[in-house]
């Protein structure tokens, strides 16, 4: 979608082709089978909103249906793990060569504390503001709040006789 066309030969969800977005220099074909796996990958890109980004681990679900293409004027945004693509890393997202877009397939991405925080403060430095004094580290507390919430659901029914 923040391509510049999305082609569907094989009429999946519109046979044809579309505009995209025209934000990021790809171009992505429809394929008949739907890619939905937890997969591992590390950052490649060096800057974002033309500020360093560090080399940062992220985890998600890939999630798409079809394979884009890059052009030039934007390079990938990370990288498989080799061990996931059957020994060979694989492209994963676009980044734009200015910095500023970027457009990837994992969801969940902003679940990473780390990647999130460099993402805020890499934002705010570009438009002229201080770094953030305080990021809170959410996935700690999504944690507790989970353990919490299964602690209450275990103490109000008999679970093995649920089970």
């Amino acid at each position: 979608m923040m391509g510049q066309e999305i082609t569907d030969p094989h009429g999946m969800e519109y046979a044809g082709s579309v505009a995209g977005l025209g934000l990021l220099p790809i171009r992505t074909e429809t394929r008949p089978s739907k890619t939905t796996r937890l997969a591992s990958a590390v950052t490649v890109a060096d800057k974002l909103f033309d500020q360093p980004l560090p080399t940062l681990r992220i985890t998600g679900y890939e999630i798409h249906i079809g394979t884009s293409t890059l052009g030039s004027g934007g390079s990938a945004f990370a990288e498989f793990d080799a061990a996931e693509t059957h020994g060979h890393p694989a492209a994963e997202g676009c980044i734009t060569a200015d910095s500023r877009t970027f457009g990837t397939y994992f969801h969940g991405l902003f679940d990473h504390d780390d990647f999130r925080h460099s993402f805020i403060n890499a934002a705010r430095t570009f438009h002229g503001l201080t770094p953030a004094t305080c990021l809170e580290q959410w996935s700690v507390k999504r944690d507790k709040s989970l353990n919490r919430l299964a602690d209450e659901a275990r103490s109000a029914m008999n679970v093995p006789k649920l089970f």
